[in-house]
């Protein structure tokens, strides 16, 4: 006799373009996952909507929850889930979708486009996979990962001592659990480091570009570096931070002029007095916090 397939619940606002959303990524995700989708209008019953809606929260195996539009209806649908202790698995359009109270919450983010969905699903599928195996690690509430906040330091090695000022002023924040400020100094002996480097700079919320002549000259940082960082500034709202180090061509450059600096480009750090120097990596730490503030 055939095993019954997992029935996944989801949650997600009426509309056009959430039908979209559905058909190009989330119900694709689940027959990759080996799971059907069960959704509200596809509920029939003799009584009230909302009755049949909790009647198939309680009764799946798995609760998938689109955030996207900060829609009362799904949320309120997400509360009851969680009060279940249901396991949940959380996806938003983009992190400027994401209500304020859920911002440090593990949620998947999709983009909708030709390339974007396709990484969608394959990301979703396996987070799906991933919680029908173990729903204790989705069941509990909304949990917080410190790598969402994840600011990536770019820098030259031949810049290393600016960017340990940088790393010393971001330290509090860390030691707060406000965001985990990550650069290849914290690369060991035996890691893979290409692939670590693409780990963080996947998921980093926020970029310091440590920028000088030798930052710009570098081959590394322009090819492998500065692209990701740049296509997820476009469509994920990654903040990009320039500091500007020595003096170079940052103002000239079209793939970086078009970034606020943090200090003016015409007065780089190396120019000025110690004092002003630490005045601006203490400027980095406070716009990093006002970036990430905390929900509790």
């Amino acid at each position: 006799m055939p095993q019954k397939q997992p029935q996944v619940f989801v949650v997600q606002p009426f509309g056009q373009k959430f039908e979209s959303v559905f058909a190009g990524i989330i119900a694709p995700a689940l027959a990759s996952a080996g799971a059907t989708a069960v959704r509200a209008n596809q509920i029939v019953t003799g009584g009230l909507i909302l009755e049949g809606i909790f009647q198939a929260i309680e009764t799946c195996d798995l609760v998938i929850a689109d955030l996207t539009g900060k829609n009362p209806h799904a949320m309120y649908e997400l509360g009851f889930a969680h009060a279940l202790r249901k396991p949940v698995v959380l996806i938003s359009e983009g992190q400027e979708q994401t209500p304020f109270d859920l911002s440090s919450a593990r949620i998947l983010h999709y983009s909708n486009g030709i390339i974007g969905a396709e990484m969608s699903k394959g990301q979703l599928a396996e987070a799906v996979r991933e919680a029908l195996a173990d729903p204790e690690a989705f069941s509990a509430r909304p949990s917080t990962d410190r790598t969402l906040n994840t600011v990536f330091l770019s820098y030259s090695h031949k810049d290393r001592e600016y960017l340990e000022r940088a790393l010393v002023h971001l330290k509090p924040l860390e030691r707060r659990g406000i965001i985990d400020a990550w650069a290849d100094t914290r690369l060991q002996a035996g890691d893979k480091w290409r692939t670590e480097i693409e780990a963080a700079l996947t998921r980093a919320r926020a970029a310091v570009l440590l920028v000088s002549a030798d930052f710009l000259a570098s081959d590394f940082i322009v090819d492998n570096e500065l692209p990701p960082l740049l296509e997820q500034a476009e469509k994920r709202g990654t903040k990009i931070i320039p500091l500007v180090l020595r003096p170079c061509r940052f103002a000239r450059d079209e793939s970086l002029r078009s970034f606020q600096a943090l200090n003016d480009p015409a007065r780089p750090i190396a120019q000025l007095p110690r004092e002003e120097q630490e005045a601006y990596f203490d400027k980095l730490s406070a716009y990093v916090e006002r970036l990430f503030p905390r929900t509790a």
